[in-house]
């Protein structure tokens, strides 16, 4: 299905997506290592639907919030929490820059902070976003102050993080 979307076949990707989410959930109630293959089919549907939305002139704005619930209740009841991040993280996106509802794109990205036990590239991207989000609104200061947590953050490190924003953080 991955391979599909990404060839431009939403309707085809959105059926393959389907029929795993059923062939998968038929095994998981038999093997529980499968429940996070079942959660990966849920995740590829959702991203097929981002996809084909994403592509329209004028995305139903109704649409888009049902996808981004449907990301943060798939989150909150996802035990893989490398999955819960990457649904969290779509919704945020989806909340920032498609429906610019700031407030809903900040609680997206407070979830990640809050359930994140280490500093990670999702984490990064979330404290990023509070960045960005700042600077949509036109508050330069609240952009700076988001930063500077940032920075607070990197310096209480013993390592330097993956991709260096602290590089980011300067320029």
């Amino acid at each position: 299905a991955e391979r599909i979307r990404n060839e431009g076949g939403i309707d085809e990707a959105g059926r393959a997506d389907t029929e795993a989410i059923k062939r998968f959930e038929q095994g998981a109630a038999k093997d529980p290592q499968r429940r996070r293959l079942v959660a990966m089919a849920e995740l590829g549907a959702w991203k097929t639907k981002e996809a084909y939305w994403r592509q329209l002139p004028e995305p139903p704005r109704d649409s888009l919030k049902r996808l981004v619930s449907d990301y943060r209740n798939f989150a909150q009841t996802q035990a893989q929490p490398d999955l819960a991040f990457y649904a969290l993280l779509r919704a945020g996106e989806l909340s920032f820059k498609l429906l610019r509802d700031f407030p809903e794109a900040q609680l997206v990205y407070e979830n990640i902070l809050a359930r994140s036990q280490s500093f990670s590239v999702k984490t990064r991207d979330a404290y990023f976003a509070f960045e960005e989000i700042s600077l949509a609104q036109g508050d330069v200061s609240g952009a700076i102050l988001n930063l500077d947590v940032l920075s607070d953050v990197l310096s209480k490190r013993n390592r330097p993080p993956a991709g260096d924003p602290q590089k980011h953080i300067h320029f």
